[in-house]
């Protein structure tokens, strides 16, 4: 059987998760190879445990399709690796003084008053770079614990989070606020949550690429609940 012909390489996909740091995988439409394209939102998905039905996205065909890529990234040339290399998704992290609100009954602040607590415990964030339009694709989310408290009224909390787009220069770009529903199952005290934001798109230049950025979650919080976060430290739920 003869060998079989690669066509030349077409445009760049890159295809990165980022969860504190960065992991790099390439695809090339151009491979005589057909590979399916990733699944950004099972990646993300997988970097935020405690949702059982999301974390069986990641099936055993998806599994494998790492070690793929990164087989065709290395028939591919120099050119290919290196803009890999140098094209770093954004980095996220969990604003410092957001990652936790305390919901009170409006009657008071005493512990008799708590209707929930909740905290945000990990944040992750996938991208893939359009070399054509210039742009980069972002989804990205957060998870966390909340536990209901003696002035709850019902099985069911909206907590207000909040996305941000920032620079360098901690210039935000953009704010976006998300809905963070949580129902708690019947005798259940506590409860994980998972809120993300899809196709979020940010711009890139030749000088700027996604390390420019930096993306910040939280939760929206009033100056009450600020000042309580400051005066009483973190929650650490478990």
């Amino acid at each position: 059987m003869g060998s079989a012909k690669v066509p030349p390489p077409g445009p760049v996909r890159l295809v990165m998760v980022t969860v504190h740091w960065t992991v790099l995988k390439c695809q090339s439409s151009g491979l005589a190879l057909k590979l399916p394209a990733p699944n950004r939102n099972g990646k993300l998905m997988s970097k935020l445990p405690h949702i059982r039905p999301l974390s069986r996205i990641l099936t055993a065909g998806v599994a494998v399709l790492p070690l793929l890529l990164l087989a065709a990234c290395g028939s591919t040339s120099e050119q290919k690796a290196a803009f890999v290399a140098s094209h770093p998704c954004p980095r996220i992290a969990v604003l410092g003084g957001a990652e936790q609100v305390v919901v009170f009954d409006g009657r008071g602040t005493d512990i008799t008053n708590v209707v929930a607590r909740a905290e945000i415990q990990k944040s992750a964030l996938t991208c893939e770079y359009d070399s054509d339009e210039k742009t980069i694709s972002m989804d990205l989310g957060f998870n966390g614990l909340a536990e209901l408290g003696p002035a709850a009224t019902g099985p069911e909390l909206h907590l207000r989070g909040f996305v941000a787009v920032t620079r360098g220069d901690n210039s935000v770009i953009r704010k976006t606020f998300v809905d963070v529903p949580v129902v708690f199952e019947k005798g259940s005290q506590k409860m994980h949550f998972v809120s993300t934001l899809e196709d979020n798109v940010l711009s890139y230049t030749n000088s700027v690429d996604g390390s420019a950025y930096e993306i910040l979650v939280g939760f929206q919080l009033s100056p009450e609940q600020l000042a309580y976060n400051k005066a009483h430290g973190p929650l650490r739920l478990k």
